[in-house]
């Protein structure tokens, strides 16, 4: 999708698909608002928008989950290969800068259950903590040091440990 605005003529078509994707995947959501044909007035736009498109993506989801489930009560696949677990939720932001988190990240997690910060470490792995969710009284926790590999059709995670 190029922007924001395609991603939301996504949402509110997906209850049209035949077969209901098991997982939608946002990569850079700050990208996609970025690229808006003319910006936006202020902040306050910008994050209204936000608002908007996290809150269709979270509809579609429970609308695919809810259909992947009913097909799988009743013997059919109901497409996505989600196999009745529902529809997983994915949406990423590279729009914090020096390993700050997000801008919009208290927007994002009225809709989104669980916030984690990737940073990259010196060693090639990456540094993957949970971010405290005060609206959902989420405590923080300890970060994790990950390694993984991107094949053509799977993110295969290679390791996890704890620090320390």
């Amino acid at each position: 999708m190029r922007d924001e605005a395609e991603l939301r003529r996504w949402c509110a078509s997906s209850h049209l698909l035949r077969e209901q994707p098991s997982a939608l995947v946002v990569d850079d959501l700050g990208g996609l608002l970025d690229a808006r044909p003319g910006g936006y007035a202020d902040r306050r736009g910008r994050e209204h928008t936000a608002c908007v498109v996290v809150a269709m993506l979270h509809d579609a989801a429970a609308h695919a989950s809810s259909r992947l489930q009913a097909a799988a009560a009743c013997g059919g696949g109901g497409g996505g290969g989600g196999g009745g677990g529902g529809c997983q939720l994915l949406v990423s932001d590279r729009s914090g800068d020096g390993g700050e988190p997000p801008p919009m990240l208290f927007l994002t997690q009225r809709w989104l259950p669980l916030t984690l910060s990737c940073r990259t470490r010196p060693d090639g792995g990456y540094q993957l903590s949970r971010l405290p969710g005060e609206s959902l009284g989420v405590p923080p926790s300890p970060p994790i040091f990950v390694r993984y590999a991107l094949t053509a059709s799977a993110l295969v995670l290679e390791s996890a440990e704890a620090p320390g």
